[in-house]
């Protein structure tokens, strides 16, 4: 069965700003890379656990697509997948990590 995506509010806000940014200069581009970026993210529904955990932080996940880090927490027992946060890979990590 597959697993659900929930995501938070933050995340996206982290999303509508990341492909603001890229349009300003090809929203063509923006748009590309946004069904890449959630066709990518959907794989979670079949694979929750796909990326790895966080140091320090066990129950946070983090997949990568470039230069995107997608973080999540899979809750297996509602079969879900919430993702949290998405932030551009050369930032430093969020002040929670």
């Amino acid at each position: 069965m597959d697993f659900h995506l929930i995501y938070s509010k933050e995340a996206i806000s982290d999303l509508e700003a990341i492909l603001d940014e890229i349009s300003v200069d090809d929203p063509g581009a923006a748009s590309r890379f946004g069904i890449s970026l959630y066709e990518h993210i959907s794989l979670l529904k079949l694979f929750p656990r796909m990326g790895t955990t966080v140091p320090d932080r066990t129950q946070v996940r983090k997949l990568i697509h470039t230069p995107v880090v997608v973080y999540d927490v899979v809750n297996i027992s509602r079969q879900s997948v919430e993702i949290i946060h998405l932030r551009h890979g050369a930032r430093s990590d969020p002040q929670w990590l």
